[in-house]
């Protein structure tokens, strides 16, 4: 005997029809929803975005502070197109509105420096079924209209974006910056039975969950030079580099535990079990700590043209941090609930360092034999990074137009948690420099693949 029931989804208004059916189905939507809510886009490099991701000469101080030795390491600031295309869309983030689409809004929202030509729409509907299996009850989910929903098996749902505001000046042989920061790092990794949800269907499964949002202030103090070598034992120069940022958080609230699920007969049965840590200056809690990061890079001059390659480890550190701790419990008959406050002291480390390898060519016109262009770039990087590998391969061809200055077209693609393409153009002329980027990858939210639109200035190139 199979029962079903029809499942208005929450992402568009309740409307009369058939009784909702209890169950973590919300639990698991609000959550989807809410990863990208709470993820804006940080200042990403639009230069890099058009030639397919790639980590760069002239845009990799942020990654490698060694670069800062080498000339025209500016990062283009980005232009919130994604935040343009969402206040031309307000109905779609109004509750109260027939046409609200919140997984639109969650979507959009996690990349406000992209306005997204196919962002995700939220199902019309979504139809639970349990039926009777080998072993048991059997759950499945089906979603009708909309975005096809994505659940990865085996691997993080995963959004940990940066928004914050570099302010960097020099300082004698120093590189000062002031960094007001808003950091959020949202996963949810199902098991392999839970990610049959919305496929085959599964009895149950079971997921964790991590989520962590942070405010405060960073201070940036970097320093590079070039490492002496005796003539004749190396045909190039090499560079070192370093950061370290001590901050203040003046919020943090971070949360982690596992949700159980099990189909029942005629419902559907979950546990929530997990601990959290709220720390806020206005109660008198503060955090503190310090990150580092150090970086290599070597300049090689060939015939072909001039070789550039880095390495670099970041995000090493440490975080003080004192607050109130809880205990997170719920299921299907009690809601999710807080435990009474604790107080509490923790320190933490930031655990497993970014890691990443980079190259690049800027090839000799003349040498190859190309006169119609006014430079040719080749990069590469790979790395390890948020714990995923990555890699990268793009390329910039620069035409020099009289009396105007330099266009720059772009392309190139990786992979970093998804497949990524980009074209790109750019301009550089009158002592400022405009980017565009056209790019496709992977959503975090739907398994259909994310189009969209980037655009940047740079000054002082």
């Amino acid at each position: 005997m199979a029962l079903a029931r029809t499942v208005r989804t929450l992402l568009r208004p309740a409307l009369p029809g058939p009784a909702t059916l209890p169950g973590i189905l919300p639990a698991i939507l609000a959550l989807l929803a809410a990863l990208a809510l709470a993820g804006t886009a940080g200042a990403q490099n639009i230069r890099s975005l058009g030639m397919g991701g790639v980590i760069a000469p002239g845009g990799a101080v942020g990654t490698n502070p060694a670069y800062a030795s080498l000339p025209n390491e500016l990062n283009s600031v980005p232009i919130p197109l994604g935040l343009i295309n969402l206040l031309a869309n307000l109905d779609k983030l109004d509750p109260t509105s027939p046409t609200v689409d919140l997984l639109f809004a969650a979507d959009q929202a996690a990349r406000l420096d992209a306005f997204l030509f196919n962002a995700a729409t939220a199902p019309d509907e979504i139809i639970i079924t349990i039926s009777e299996g080998d072993a048991g009850p059997e759950l499945s989910i089906d979603t009708v209209g909309g975005s096809s929903i994505r659940v990865l098996q085996g691997r993080a749902f995963a959004v940990g974006p940066d928004f914050d505001l570099p302010i960097r000046f020099p300082a004698g042989p120093v590189n000062v910056g002031i960094r007001p920061f808003l950091t959020t790092d949202l996963r949810w990794r199902p098991d392999a039975d839970l990610a049959a949800l919305f496929g085959s269907g599964t009895a149950g499964g079971s997921a964790t969950f991590s989520a962590e949002a942070e405010a405060g202030l960073q201070v940036d103090v970097g320093y590079s030079l070039e490492i002496p070598i005796p003539a004749g034992t190396y045909p190039g120069s090499v560079y070192v580099g370093g950061t370290v940022s001590p901050f203040v958080s003046f919020a943090r609230v971070q949360g982690s535990g596992t949700v159980d699920v099990t189909a029942a007969v005629d419902t559907v049965e979950y546990d929530i079990d997990g601990t959290a840590l709220v720390s806020l200056v206005s109660d008198g809690n503060v955090g503190y700590g310090l990150k580092t990061d150090l970086g290599v890079v070597t300049v090689v001059r060939i015939p072909e043209g001039v070789v550039t390659a880095g390495f670099s480890l970041g995000e090493l550190g440490f975080g003080v941090y004192t607050g109130n701790a809880y205990t997170i419990t719920g299921s299907e008959t009690v809601p999710p609930d807080l435990s009474a406050p604790t107080a509490t002291s923790r320190t933490e480390f930031l655990g497993v360092p970014d890691m990443q390898l980079t190259a690049a060519i800027d090839l000799s016109l003349a040498t190859i034999g190309v006169t119609e262009l006014a430079s040719l770039l080749v990069a590469s990087d790979l790395g390890y990074v948020g714990g995923g590998f990555t890699g990268h391969l793009g390329t910039e061809a620069g035409f020099g137009i009289e009396d105007l200055g330099i266009i720059y077209a772009r392309a190139g693609g990786g992979y970093d948690g998804g497949l990524l393409l980009g074209i790109g153009a750019g301009l550089d002329a009158f002592g400022v420099g405009f980017d565009l980027a056209v790019f496709g990858r992977g959503s975090v939210l739907t398994s259909d693949p994310s189009y969209g639109l980037s655009a940047g200035v740079r000054f002082g190139f």
